[in-house]
């Protein structure tokens, strides 16, 4: 299964199969319940503000259905594969670590090295580090072995440093010479990148708490709306009027037009692929 790259992920159809693929690469299985879980939790809001704005349990039920539907969509799939980059990224970025350390060792071969980082490796990563590892000690011509290479370079192309990491332990392994300080820099440089993932994951956690901050305030005030005039007058005078119907439709659409851009901008890892 080829790395979601950069999780730049555009609005498809939800494919299943390949979902369940990505959760079960890392040890991971999505059942029934998995789905239901992401979509209830994002759609949730539909309903609270459907019950808000139209007073009607009808509505508000015809609105909780069309959030479903729109985080299905919308939602599921970008969730799972963010998931599924993230899981990988961080293999890598063990992967690098342990190799370099295992290279310092004075004994240490390319070979050696990756194979015992290979086996402190999970998941879908460690089956292609086997792999890898399996034509270098079979091949019978370099070219084979330059083609395994590429195989894995190329399934991780979205990310530089890592290919350009596999580069280096290619020639090493055909000059039988390690550059300690190239594998060191290239490796110093991805754990930046990968504490700048970190760092970047956790402001849109933050973005994202500040839109359901909104959100919520968006009822507060239709609560004290409805405080203030009476129940009966909101309900009347606003929820059920033309006028209070259209406005309340108006608002959820845009609400489903900010939060699918804000959706796609909180699932784009693209910013640490650089």
């Amino acid at each position: 299964m080829a790395q979601t790259k950069g999780v730049s992920h555009r609005k498809k159809r939800v494919d299943i199969n390949d979902l369940e693929a990505k959760e079960e690469a890392y040890g991971h299985k999505l059942t029934n319940g998995t789905i239901i879980k992401i979509v209830l939790s994002n759609a949730f809001f539909w309903l609270i503000l459907g019950i808000v704005l139209y007073a009607n349990i009808w509505l508000a039920l015809l609105t909780f259905l069309i959030g479903c539907l729109w985080v299905y969509y919308n939602v599921v799939s970008r969730e799972i594969s963010t998931r599924y980059y993230r899981r990988g990224l961080v293999e890598r970025n063990h992967f690098l670590n342990s190799v370099v350390q295992l290279m310092s060792s004075p004994n240490a071969t390319v070979t050696s090295a990756m194979r015992e980082a290979a086996e402190r490796a999970n998941g879908e990563f460690q089956q292609d580090l086997k792999k890898l590892l399996s034509v270098m000690l079979t091949a019978e011509s370099q070219n084979k072995i330059h083609e395994a290479f590429n195989t894995i370079i190329d399934k991780y192309s979205d990310d530089i440093l890592f290919c350009q990491f596999m580069v280096q332990l290619e020639t090493a392994d055909q000059e039988n010479v390690i550059n300690d300080q190239m594998f060191q820099l290239i490796k110093d440089n991805h754990n930046d990148l990968f504490n700048k993932q970190k760092e970047y994951t956790n402001l849109k956690n933050n973005q994202k708490k500040e839109m359901l901050i909104l959100i919520l305030m968006t009822i507060v005030v239709c609560c004290l709306l409805a405080v203030c005039f009476g129940l009966n007058n909101y309900i009347k005078t606003y929820a059920h009027s033309i006028i209070g119907l259209s406005c309340s439709t108006v608002y959820m659409i845009i609400y489903a037009f900010v939060t699918a851009k804000f959706f796609k901008y909180y699932y784009d890892e693209s910013i640490t692929t650089i």
